[in-house]
């Protein structure tokens, strides 16, 4: 068991990617989509609890790593044929989208300060994380709804990655295969960490499978 809607959510997303291999045996499969029910129906709760006519989401601030959330749903959906999963799924994701696209340019949350219910989204810290997070929800959200409109977006969300931001800067290094490690107000972080270059490679692996 666990209090963290992402704890839930990134379990959720395993047993999911567990059951698609087709490798589970029956019984853990039974059991396995239990689990998906279980954690999906959590995630349902918190959002009864936290929604409102203008704020569609699963807590009072979008943090990090927002996008696991809903894609969580589409998962539970695809595993239990349960609508109301998609539904809050497709609802959800699409008001992180419309916090996190700006026209045609992804602008994400940024990490500086977050958006608080009632407050101003923070835009500056932009971090690859909270990008392919994007990206892979909506991946997901494309195959189990095969609605274009998701592709659109992951191209548009991928593209911060080449120089679709708010600084028109690349954000990925062609030298070394890298990813910086964020978008400021005026500048990019230049440190080439780990978990930014992962981001980048997840997202980048997502949109070469949808072409």
């Amino acid at each position: 068991k666990t209090s963290s809607p992402r704890a839930a959510a990134f379990y959720i997303k395993a047993f999911s990617i567990w059951l698609s291999t087709g490798r589970a045996p029956e019984t853990l499969a039974k059991t396995l989509i239990e689990y998906i029910t279980y954690y999906a129906d959590f995630l349902m709760s918190i959002l009864k609890d936290n929604e409102t006519s203008s704020w569609i989401w699963f807590e009072d601030a979008m943090t990090y790593s927002n996008a696991i959330l809903p894609e969580a749903l589409f998962f539970a959906h695809k595993h239990t044929g349960y609508e109301h999963y998609l539904e809050a799924g497709k609802r959800t994701l699409d008001f992180l989208l419309s916090n996190s696209v700006e026209g045609e340019v992804c602008m994400p949350i940024g990490q500086a300060g977050w958006f608080k219910r009632g407050g101003v989204k923070e835009s500056f810290d932009q971090q690859p994380e909270e990008v392919s997070a994007l990206v892979l929800a909506l991946r997901t959200a494309l195959q189990v709804t095969k609605d274009d409109f998701y592709y659109r977006k992951m191209e548009c969300t991928f593209s911060w990655f080449l120089g679709n931001n708010m600084l028109g800067q690349v954000i990925y290094s062609h030298a070394t295969g890298g990813c910086y490690d964020g978008l400021g107000d005026q500048y990019i972080n230049l440190n080439q960490g780990a978990e930014s270059t992962v981001s980048y490679l997840l997202a980048r692996l997502a949109m070469e499978d949808e072409v």
